[in-house]
This record gives structure tokens, C-alpha cells and sequence, in this order.
């Protein structure tokens, strides 16, 4: 049986220590929830501080796109790879 998920996509809000701050909140507020995934999909420049803050929390990270592409001159994109690197378990494709 398929474990349902909630997730949140930040879209474009958060600087760094907003997206810790609701991070740690998201974290203690769903200490002992069981029967659901919880899922974060922040900005790229909020991924190392979030990761952070979900270390040790059933907490899952994801960012909110991926070039396909593992390396090369694709200015602004960022690769699978790079998303494990910050912390990525998941990411959002083609949503808009």
C-alpha cells in the first residue's frame, strides 16, 4: 500500500534563515506523525540550511527542478547530482 505524502513547495518565498526557521517548525510539528510522508521543496538557495535542520527528522528534501544534464556549460541549471550533494532525496519535475 502506496504511503501518502504531503508535500510543500516554497515556489519563490523564503531567504535562508526563513526557510531554517520554518523548517525547525515543520520538523516539530510533525514529531510522531505516522502513516504519511512530509516532504520540503525549497528554493535551491535555501537547500544546505533546510538539510540541516531536517537531519535526524523523517523530514524528506526536495528541490523544485533539475537539468537532466550530469555536468557542462548549462549556466543557471543545476544537476541530479548536485541535488544529492545539498541534501536531496526528491525532486519536483515539470511543474509549473
Amino acid at each position: 500500500m502506496p504511503v501518502p505524502m504531503l508535500a510543500a513547495n516554497w515556489k519563490m518565498n523564503c531567504l535562508a534563515d526563513e526557510s531554517a526557521e520554518l523548517a525547525r517548525t515543520v520538523v516539530e510539528g510533525c514529531a510522531g506523525l505516522k502513516g504519511r510522508d512530509v516532504l520540503l521543496a525549497v528554493p535551491y538557495t535555501s537547500l544546505h540550511v533546510v538539510a540541516r535542520e531536517l537531519a535526524g527528522s523523517s523530514v524528506l528534501l526536495a528541490a523544485q527542478d533539475m537539468f537532466w544534464e550530469q555536468s557542462g556549460a548549462w549556466t543557471g541549471e543545476v544537476s541530479a547530482e548536485m541535488l544529492v550533494d545539498a541534501g536531496c532525496s526528491h525532486v519536483v519535475i515539470g511543474h509549473s
